[in-house]
């Protein structure tokens, strides 16, 4: 099984650094990185990954740099990163989504990705993943139910179950 997460309000509570990251302003978002939080229960959450060997790939709409930078600080583990500059196209197009399948070499019925955004739902599911909308850190959560993920949970511990009741089907 493999693993696609969304960073931002996915992962990590990174509101303090918004407006600098909607101005490309890297040098002041990077200052603020241990500012940010990282969601009650992801620790858990990796620990289990790392346990079981599960791989994971994060897909964000920000430079690879900035998401290695916080993945690194909050000790978040990955094999890839695939940020803003590695696909033409992004979120909400499948690209990638694509390109992470191809980085985690499994099929995709073996995929599940996890985001708080409309877009992360629209290119999971256009890239053939099982999508699971994350309600804690949306800030619409209305938008993101209508955007029909196959699954939504409203707590990161909840990822634990739900890649359990993924594995027991395969």
């Amino acid at each position: 099984m493999g693993i696609i997460f969304d960073l931002d309000q996915t992962l990590v509570d990174s509101t303090a650094a918004l407006s600098f990251r909607s101005r490309k302003d890297w040098t002041n978002t990077y200052k603020l990185i241990p500012s940010f939080t990282i969601y009650e229960g992801l620790r858990d959450v990796f620990q289990y990954l790392t346990m079981k060997k599960i791989s994971v790939v994060i897909v964000t709409s920000s430079p690879a740099t900035y998401c290695t930078k916080v993945a690194d600080h909050f000790s978040i583990p990955y094999i890839k990163i695939i940020g803003f500059h590695d696909t033409v196209r992004r979120k909400p197009h499948p690209d990638p989504i694509i390109k992470a399948i191809a980085e985690l070499g499994l099929p995709k019925h073996n995929i599940i990705s996890f985001g708080d955004d409309p877009k992360d739902i629209i290119a999971s599911k256009a890239a053939g993943v099982y999508s699971v909308g994350c309600l804690w850190g949306s800030s619409d959560s209305e938008a993101l139910m209508q955007a029909k993920a196959n699954h939504y949970i409203s707590t990161p511990v909840q990822i634990i179950e739900l890649i359990e009741v993924n594995n027991d089907r395969k």
